[in-house]
């Protein structure tokens, strides 16, 4: 187990676990491999910082991830970000795209957010809320996934049903209904 070199402050009552933990990655380029996980508080992917190597991403219930990194994919080998009730990610103003286009997977509950920034497009490979697949389509901030807020674009693609071949032949009997 190794730690991470951060700038932050982190706030609790004597005795009590640390309730609230705010850290800012300004010029690191982490060679981490593995999960990067939030567990409380707000973690900043901010400047130059990179976490390539990182696969999965969770953001705990209530805590916070904001990318105000000026590197473009920062984030480019997470293949999936699972997020906790009332998390939030935010890709901030100024951002460039930080995660690779089709290879990430949100798992996030009714209660998250992500927000976009205008000008930026996420393309998923795949989201899903409360476990069941979001509607697929551009997606923007009050339209149709209201856990998506900002004026950029989420690109959700659409879900495959599997279909099953059926024949019906018309006149074969005194109830010709399809439904019986």
């Amino acid at each position: 187990v190794g730690s991470l070199p951060a700038s932050g402050t982190a706030a609790a009552d004597a005795g009590s676990p640390i309730v609230s933990v705010s850290n800012r990655f300004e010029s690191v380029q982490m060679e981490l491999t593995g999960d990067l996980v939030v567990s409380n508080g707000t973690f900043t992917v901010g400047g130059t910082a990179s976490f390539a190597n990182v696969a999965n991403v969770c953001v705990a219930d209530n805590a916070r991830l904001r990318l105000d990194s000026t590197t473009a994919a920062s984030l480019t080998g997470v293949r999936t970000l699972s997020m906790g009730a009332n998390a939030k990610v935010v890709c901030a103003d100024g951002t460039p795209l930080a995660f690779a286009d089709n290879e990430l997977s949100i798992d996030m509950t009714s209660t998250s957010e992500l927000h976009v920034q205008a000008g930026v497009t996420l393309r998923l490979k795949a989201l899903t809320i409360d476990g069941l697949p979001a509607e697929g389509g551009d997606h923007t901030g009050g339209g149709a996934v209201p856990q998506i807020t900002g004026g950029g674009t989420v690109v959700v693609p659409y879900v495959e049903v599997p279909t099953k071949e059926l024949s019906w032949t018309a006149g074969a009997g005194a109830d010709e209904s399809v439904a019986t």
